[in-house]
Protein backbone atom coordinates (compact mmCIF):
# COMPACT_ATOMS: atom_id res chain seq x y z
CA UNK A 1 0.00 0.00 0.00
CA UNK A 2 1.20 3.29 -0.49
CA UNK A 3 2.50 4.99 2.63
CA UNK A 4 2.92 8.65 3.76
CA UNK A 5 5.07 7.75 6.33
CA UNK A 6 8.08 5.50 8.09
CA UNK A 7 6.40 4.58 10.88
CA UNK A 8 3.64 5.97 12.67
CA UNK A 9 2.36 4.86 16.45
CA UNK A 10 -1.50 4.18 16.44
CA UNK A 11 -1.36 3.34 20.30
CA UNK A 12 -0.64 0.89 23.38
CA UNK A 13 -0.66 -2.35 24.58
CA UNK A 14 -2.07 -2.91 28.21
CA UNK A 15 1.27 -3.22 30.50
CA UNK A 16 0.29 -6.45 31.79
CA UNK A 17 -0.06 -7.89 28.90
CA UNK A 18 3.46 -6.83 27.89
CA UNK A 19 4.84 -7.41 31.30
CA UNK A 20 3.04 -11.10 30.63
CA UNK A 21 4.91 -11.21 27.10
CA UNK A 22 8.16 -10.08 28.80
CA UNK A 23 8.24 -13.30 31.18
CA UNK A 24 7.38 -15.46 28.27
CA UNK A 25 8.81 -14.62 24.76
CA UNK A 26 12.27 -15.35 25.93
CA UNK A 27 11.21 -18.68 26.51
CA UNK A 28 9.65 -19.41 23.34
CA UNK A 29 11.05 -21.75 20.56
CA UNK A 30 13.06 -19.31 17.91
CA UNK A 31 13.55 -20.70 14.12
CA UNK A 32 15.28 -19.27 11.38
CA UNK A 33 13.83 -17.88 8.04
CA UNK A 34 14.96 -17.42 4.74
CA UNK A 35 14.13 -13.87 5.32
CA UNK A 36 16.75 -13.31 7.48
CA UNK A 37 20.19 -13.80 8.35
CA UNK A 38 20.36 -16.72 11.33
CA UNK A 39 22.51 -14.46 13.27
CA UNK A 40 20.58 -11.68 13.64
CA UNK A 41 16.77 -12.42 12.94
CA UNK A 42 14.74 -15.89 14.18
CA UNK A 43 10.92 -15.78 14.40
CA UNK A 44 8.55 -18.00 16.83
CA UNK A 45 4.67 -18.71 16.43
CA UNK A 46 2.83 -17.18 19.52
CA UNK A 47 2.79 -20.14 22.31
CA UNK A 48 -1.01 -21.07 22.48
CA UNK A 49 -2.03 -20.11 25.47
CA UNK A 50 -1.11 -16.13 24.76
CA UNK A 51 -2.81 -15.77 21.37
CA UNK A 52 -5.84 -14.59 23.48
CA UNK A 53 -4.90 -11.40 25.19
CA UNK A 54 -2.23 -10.76 22.32
CA UNK A 55 -5.38 -10.72 19.75
CA UNK A 56 -7.38 -9.06 22.49
CA UNK A 57 -5.35 -6.02 22.46
CA UNK A 58 -4.86 -6.36 18.68
CA UNK A 59 -8.47 -6.11 18.27
CA UNK A 60 -8.10 -2.60 19.48
CA UNK A 61 -6.94 -1.40 16.35
CA UNK A 62 -7.80 -3.72 13.82
CA UNK A 63 -10.90 -6.22 12.97
CA UNK A 64 -9.76 -9.72 13.79
CA UNK A 65 -10.99 -10.48 10.52
CA UNK A 66 -8.29 -9.00 8.51
CA UNK A 67 -5.19 -10.94 10.21
CA UNK A 68 -2.72 -12.03 7.81
CA UNK A 69 0.26 -13.25 10.27
CA UNK A 70 1.65 -13.04 13.81
CA UNK A 71 4.82 -13.67 14.98
CA UNK A 72 7.42 -13.36 17.01
CA UNK A 73 10.88 -11.47 16.32
CA UNK A 74 13.95 -12.26 18.48
CA UNK A 75 16.70 -9.77 16.69
CA UNK A 76 20.57 -10.94 18.84
CA UNK A 77 22.84 -8.48 20.39
CA UNK A 78 25.04 -6.60 18.48
CA UNK A 79 23.66 -7.38 15.28
CA UNK A 80 22.89 -5.28 12.22
CA UNK A 81 20.10 -6.24 9.81
CA UNK A 82 21.09 -5.01 6.29
CA UNK A 83 19.02 -2.60 3.93
CA UNK A 84 16.34 -4.03 2.52
CA UNK A 85 12.73 -4.26 1.28
CA UNK A 86 10.09 -6.76 2.85
CA UNK A 87 9.14 -6.56 -1.28
CA UNK A 88 12.41 -8.28 -2.24
CA UNK A 89 11.32 -11.20 0.39
CA UNK A 90 9.98 -14.42 0.09
CA UNK A 91 6.52 -13.29 1.84
CA UNK A 92 4.81 -11.54 -0.61
CA UNK A 93 3.68 -7.73 0.07
CA UNK A 94 0.10 -7.51 -0.91
CA UNK A 95 -0.79 -3.63 -1.61
CA UNK A 96 -3.74 -4.08 0.97
CA UNK A 97 -1.48 -5.32 3.81
CA UNK A 98 -0.19 -3.31 6.69
CA UNK A 99 2.52 -4.18 8.87
CA UNK A 100 2.99 -3.72 12.60
CA UNK A 101 5.40 -3.53 15.23
CA UNK A 102 5.02 -3.56 19.23
CA UNK A 103 8.36 -3.56 20.77
CA UNK A 104 8.15 -6.56 23.74
CA UNK A 105 11.80 -6.02 25.49
CA UNK A 106 14.33 -3.33 23.53
CA UNK A 107 16.24 -0.89 25.15
CA UNK A 108 17.56 2.47 23.51
CA UNK A 109 20.42 0.33 21.66
CA UNK A 110 17.73 -1.10 19.14
CA UNK A 111 16.82 1.27 15.95
CA UNK A 112 15.04 1.11 12.99
CA UNK A 113 16.27 2.90 10.22
CA UNK A 114 14.92 4.16 6.68
CA UNK A 115 16.38 5.52 3.93
CA UNK A 116 15.99 8.88 2.49
CA UNK A 117 13.80 8.75 -0.74
CA UNK A 118 13.64 11.89 -3.01
CA UNK A 119 10.42 12.76 -1.18
CA UNK A 120 11.63 12.30 2.41
CA UNK A 121 14.35 12.46 5.07
CA UNK A 122 16.31 9.57 6.32
CA UNK A 123 14.77 8.38 9.84
CA UNK A 124 15.69 6.76 12.60
CA UNK A 125 13.88 5.61 15.52
CA UNK A 126 13.58 3.83 18.90
CA UNK A 127 10.27 2.24 19.40
CA UNK A 128 9.28 2.27 22.61
CA UNK A 129 8.01 -0.95 24.72
CA UNK A 130 4.69 -1.50 24.68
CA UNK A 131 3.73 0.99 21.79
CA UNK A 132 1.81 -0.06 18.38
CA UNK A 133 3.46 1.21 15.47
CA UNK A 134 2.58 0.79 11.65
CA UNK A 135 5.78 0.39 9.94
CA UNK A 136 6.66 1.07 6.00
CA UNK A 137 8.15 -1.94 5.25
CA UNK A 138 8.34 -1.57 1.63
CA UNK A 139 10.43 1.70 1.77
CA UNK A 140 14.38 0.34 2.46
CA UNK A 141 15.02 0.06 5.81
CA UNK A 142 17.17 -1.56 8.39
CA UNK A 143 17.67 -2.20 12.07
CA UNK A 144 20.63 -2.80 14.36
CA UNK A 145 21.05 -3.88 17.73
CA UNK A 146 23.16 -2.51 19.51
CA UNK A 147 23.29 -3.49 23.22
CA UNK A 148 24.23 -6.69 24.91
CA UNK A 149 20.61 -8.25 25.24
CA UNK A 150 18.34 -9.74 22.91
CA UNK A 151 15.24 -7.92 21.25
CA UNK A 152 11.97 -9.13 21.08
CA UNK A 153 9.28 -7.76 19.22
CA UNK A 154 5.73 -8.82 18.07
CA UNK A 155 5.30 -8.42 14.56
CA UNK A 156 1.62 -8.46 12.55
CA UNK A 157 0.22 -8.01 9.94
CA UNK A 158 -3.45 -7.15 8.50
CA UNK A 159 -5.50 -6.10 5.60
CA UNK A 160 -5.44 -2.29 5.82
CA UNK A 161 -9.57 -2.39 5.60
CA UNK A 162 -9.51 -4.20 8.72
CA UNK A 163 -7.86 -1.25 10.25
CA UNK A 164 -10.17 0.55 12.74
CA UNK A 165 -9.19 4.00 12.36
CA UNK A 166 -8.05 4.81 9.06
CA UNK A 167 -6.96 7.96 9.71
CA UNK A 168 -3.67 6.57 10.93
CA UNK A 169 -3.15 6.14 7.16
CA UNK A 170 -3.74 9.42 5.82
CA UNK A 171 -1.18 12.12 5.46
CA UNK A 172 -1.99 14.27 8.54
CA UNK A 173 -3.41 11.93 11.03
CA UNK A 174 -4.59 12.12 14.52
CA UNK A 175 -1.61 12.52 17.32
CA UNK A 176 -1.64 9.73 20.03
Amino acid sequence: MKHYFFHRKIGTFDDNVISHLQTKVPHYTYEPTDDFYESVITISPLAKDDTDIVFRELSKFFSLEGHVSTNIALMQPMTYLPEHSDLGTRVSVVENVVKIHVPIITNAGNVMMWKTTANTNANVINFKTGSVYIVNNVTTHSAVNLSSQKRYYLTSRFHVDSLINKSFLERNPPTI
